[in-house]
């Protein structure tokens, strides 16, 4: 570990230095039952991984009570049975499948980046652009923009879009 933990920024290293000296000791038993029993969650949460949301913290958890999969504007797209790499596919599958997981929440915020860089992308008429991941990403919500009215605000686009966007991972 210790190799590792060299590479890192040095924030970062005192950072971890302190959690294993003050707060891993708190939970070291917790960790243990962890290691040798293994998880069990029964929620899922899919957030965003914008840094200002912190699902554990928000529904105040336990380590180990959640299965979190984050991703950019906490989205779902439709289930494909092709070759592609399908991360959070393969994420629900293994909640579903292998840790018998009861709860699946898709966790949305406010101010989201990526909702807002889709009503950018989409207001500009841009088009898929086949080398951008993030462009791609965002094309799952287009259909969602397109039935929004045309008569509001960017930031009334935003607020609707950010729900909309849950019901259409849903």
């Amino acid at each position: 570990m210790k190799n590792s933990v060299k590479t890192l920024p040095d924030f970062l290293v005192k950072r971890y230095l302190n959690w294993k000296r003050s707060l891993f000791p708190e939970k070291q038993n917790l960790y243990l039952k962890l290691k040798n029993e293994g998880q069990s969650p029964t929620t899922m949460i899919i957030s965003c991984c914008d840094s200002r949301v912190h699902p554990e913290r928000i529904f105040v958890s336990e380590i180990g009570e959640f299965f979190v999969h984050r991703n950019v504007g906490n989205l779902v797209p439709p289930y494909s049975n092709d070759a592609d790499y399908h991360e959070i596919s393969s994420s629900l599958e293994y909640a579903v499948k292998n840790l018998d997981i009861e709860n699946i929440i898709v966790l949305g915020h406010s101010n989201c980046g990526g909702i807002k860089g889709s009503i950018n992308y989409f207001s500009q008429n841009k088009k898929f652009n086949h080398f951008s991941h993030i462009d791609k990403w965002l094309e799952q919500i287009r259909p969602v923009y397109d039935n929004l009215p045309a008569n509001i605000t960017k930031d009334e686009k935003a607020n609707i879009l950010e729900k909309e966007a849950i019901n259409n991972s849903l």
